[in-house]
């Protein structure tokens, strides 16, 4: 029998439920539960399934609870969960039936028992057009030496991306996580730091480096995203909280995975480009408030633990 991976998805809303849900729950995958956490008002999307959705919700365990975001709410269901691996998955996503068929197969290859998390090709979905698209949300997560951090490939099409590759990290919108590697890299009981509201993926991207497990990315795993596509939206359509948790994650997730043994230009890039950040938080309210938020709880904060060389680490930054 093929390993049990457990499928998580944290509910903020309705809109995307019904065409997302049902290319999920079509998985051509039988060993397989899925766990749901509602954090929408008055829990309208959980209460949506069990009446639009009713073969979805009789599959599926349905918790709900206050609003724990996104870290919180995965958090929660890897506790809930049994799997060997589990899958943050998204509820603004269709997803191609074989993904889970194709994660199996890969994972439990030999030369990828160091492979802590899996993702593929996610590309765009323009939903209020029901439209797949070959452009790419993301082939994975890299990183700059400065500590720029940036979705590999987005707005490229997705045809150009055919080989397996190690990559520094795995977008959140879909990872395919090794329980295994989960529970070496947890802090306080926590595997998404529930500190970070944006940014959570890039912490345990660096969490998961340096614990010596590796982020892979496979053409073979097929989901479509409806998030915008390109890069990150321009500052003039960033909503105050998303410009200040963005900068708040900036400075957290850098602090946290900063190691005094980079090269001379790492450090010197880096401490740059938070310098910068601070400069331009002076003239932008949200980001200032981010900065200020990160200042109060920096001299608490919990560095990532580290058993590979901060060399090793370079090698993936770009």
């Amino acid at each position: 029998m093929p390993p049990l991976f457990s499928v998580g998805i944290v509910l903020f809303e309705t809109k995307f439920l019904e065409q997302s849900l049902s290319s999920l729950f079509a998985q051509n995958f039988a060993n397989v539960e899925f766990l749901l956490r509602d954090h929408s008002p008055d829990f309208v999307a959980s209460k949506f399934i069990e009446e639009k959705l009713p073969e979805i919700a009789a599959r599926a365990k349905i918790f709900r609870g206050e609003n724990l975001w996104h870290s919180g709410g995965m958090n929660f269901l890897i506790r809930q969960s049994q799997g060997e691996f589990f899958v943050a998955a998204s509820a603004d996503a269709l997803y191609e039936p074989n993904f889970l068929v194709r994660a199996a197969e890969i994972l439990n290859k030999a030369e990828n028992a160091k492979v802590g998390v899996l993702g593929g090709k996610l590309k765009g979905w323009d939903f209020e057009k029901n439209e797949k698209l070959e452009t790419l949300d993301s082939a994975g997560i890299g990183t700059k030496k400065s500590g720029k951090f940036f979705e590999i490939g987005s707005g490229e099409n997705s045809e150009k991306f055919t080989e397996e590759k190690i990559v520094f990290g795995i977008s959140g919108a879909l990872a395919i996580l090794r329980r295994s590697a989960l529970e070496e890299i947890a802090e306080n009981g926590e595997f998404f730091d529930e500190k970070l509201h944006f940014k959570n993926d890039v912490d345990l991207a660096f969490r998961l480096n340096w614990l010596g497990w590796q982020a892979k990315f496979s053409p073979e795993i097929v989901a479509w995203h409806a998030r915008g596509l390109g890069d990150a939206k321009p500052r003039s359509e960033r909503s105050d909280f998303e410009r200040e948790n963005s900068t708040f994650g900036q400075f957290v997730v850098i602090a946290k995975n900063f190691d005094a043994n980079f090269s001379w230009r790492v450090k010197f890039l880096m401490k740059l480009r938070l310098l910068a950040l601070r400069t331009f938080g002076i003239f932008g309210k949200a980001e200032g408030v981010g900065i200020r938020k990160f200042d109060a709880l920096s001299a608490n904060l919990q560095p990532s633990r580290h058993q590979v060389a901060a060399a090793e680490i370079e090698k993936l930054l770009v």
